[in-house]
């Protein structure tokens, strides 16, 4: 199962491909990243959202460090989290690695 989620999913955490730029991203998916308390991505990404009132988290530096925080979260706050990736998540591997590392029942992803 590649984690592959309809727009009625709902799941702890989603994953969201960014295409080149929040223009690519559809209206479903700009309302995932309105109503995320917690919103993850390099800081490119997250610049484009500085408006947007989820706690950002910056993702280049400690991806084990991420996924430690991602599990924290889901475990002690319930909070919803989105990931931001650039392109399509499963193609470069952010995807595959939080579906490993999360369970796949835990993880959606919008290429």
């Amino acid at each position: 199962m590649d984690g592959k989620c309809k727009e009625t999913d709902i799941k702890p955490v989603s994953i969201i491909g960014m295409g080149l730029s929040p223009k690519d991203l559809t209206a479903a998916h700009l309302k995932l990243i309105k109503e995320a308390e917690i919103l993850i991505g390099g800081k490119r990404h997250l610049d484009f959202f500085k408006d947007y009132p989820a706690l950002r988290k910056d993702i280049s530096k400690d991806i084990k460090g991420i996924i430690k925080y991602i599990k924290d979260r889901m475990e002690n706050s319930g909070k919803s989290i989105v990931v931001l990736a650039s392109g399509d998540p499963l193609f470069y591997g952010i995807g595959s690695l939080l579906i490993n590392s999360l369970g796949k029942e835990n993880v959606c992803i919008y290429p």
